[in-house]
């Protein structure tokens, strides 16, 4: 079964936000710093939160290493080295957490996943039987939702994993079509509850699909784009999440009012540095829309704008930004949205 559900945006003009029902806040609980040096924080992949407590940082320049922050922010050690072995990652794509305070580590330089205990010890590995694979997400049961690109054909595939990483079955996602039929392959962001509800976002198209963990109902939430003058950096949609009340949370990237400031300060690089420039400006060229949408209903009931560029990393609503300072000195601010009606 198929279906649509169109629902009312805030001025795309604007790209401002207006509560309808109830109320985002943003509160920030933790900034994760590197005084000395000795984590390499700079140019973050993925933050998530640890089994018992603290943070888990991969960078793109330490993709082989777990970086583990303490609450406070401080940086307590890493997890792991570059290599093959048991305790060994080669390029780690994406974390999760599982049942019973687990931790699962997709490696995809090793073509395996790493199930870590609380402590953050390999207790066991599992080849991966699909390639390719990007994002995932641990049901109740153990079992796993993946998906993997299909080459050529701009779509993915969705795979469900049993618990020792055996293939269980594979369905198709054909992505919706956008502005003249522009869908970006391979820019699809995905997240998965515990009870295997798929969230299925878009970089570059304002829509949400949902699916269930057999493939067999799909809908999809559409939003109105957002309007940009001329020059301005694309509105990018990151990672969306089902919370456990059924309430979708978006995040989408829009200039921020300084965007040329911040692009005129930074130094002049071509090439393969653009996407240095690019994440080391983030946080200065973007603000964040935050929307929540009840699904049964397809309402927006909750909007806000914030000042910084969010990634959100849990359905709890937990979030984190990245910016370097004057200097280069980098940090990573976790954030915490609560909805309140």
């Amino acid at each position: 079964m198929m279906f649509s559900l169109a629902l009312a945006t805030p001025s795309s003009a604007q790209s401002t936000c207006t509560p309808s029902v109830g109320q985002l806040t943003l509160e920030r609980i933790a900034r994760l710093s590197d005084s000395n040096g000795e984590a390499g924080l700079a140019r973050p992949l993925l933050v998530q939160r640890a089994s018992r407590e603290g943070y888990l940082v991969v960078t793109l320049q330490r993709q082989g290493t777990l970086l583990l922050f303490e609450d406070n922010g401080g940086f307590a050690r890493s997890v792991g080295t570059v290599g093959q072995g048991p305790q060994e990652f080669l390029g780690i794509l994406a974390v999760e957490p599982g049942v019973a305070d687990s931790i699962h580590v997709l490696d995809g330089g090793n073509h395996r996943m790493s199930v870590l205990t609380p402590s953050l010890t390999v207790a066991r590995t599992m080849r991966l039987p699909v390639s390719g694979s990007s994002w995932f997400g641990v049901l109740r049961d153990g079992s796993t939702l993946m998906m993997s690109p299909i080459p050529r054909r701009g779509g993915e595939r969705l795979h469900l994993l049993d618990a020792s990483g055996a293939l269980v079955r594979s369905f198709f996602y054909s992505p919706p079509v956008g502005p003249e039929n522009a869908v970006s392959s391979l820019r699809r962001r995905m997240s998965v509850t515990s009870q295997g509800i798929i969230a299925l976002s878009h970089a570059d198209v304002p829509a949400v699909e949902i699916w269930d963990a057999s493939g067999s109902e799909n809908r999809t939430v559409q939003f109105e784009a957002f309007d940009r003058s001329q020059g301005e950096p694309l509105s990018i949609q990151e990672r969306a999440w089902v919370d456990d009340n059924g309430k979708v949370w978006t995040v989408t990237h829009v200039a921020d009012p300084n965007w040329a400031a911040a692009l005129s300060s930074a130094p002049r690089r071509d090439g393969r540095d653009a996407a240095r420039l690019l994440e080391e400006n983030m946080d200065r060229l973007y603000d964040s829309v935050v929307r929540v949408v009840d699904l049964s209903s397809g309402l927006e009931e909750a909007c806000l704008r914030v000042d910084q560029a969010l990634t959100l990393f849990s359905s709890d609503g937990f979030a984190w930004s990245y910016r370097e300072d004057a200097v280069g000195f980098p940090h990573i601010d976790v954030w915490r949205l609560s909805y309140i009606l």
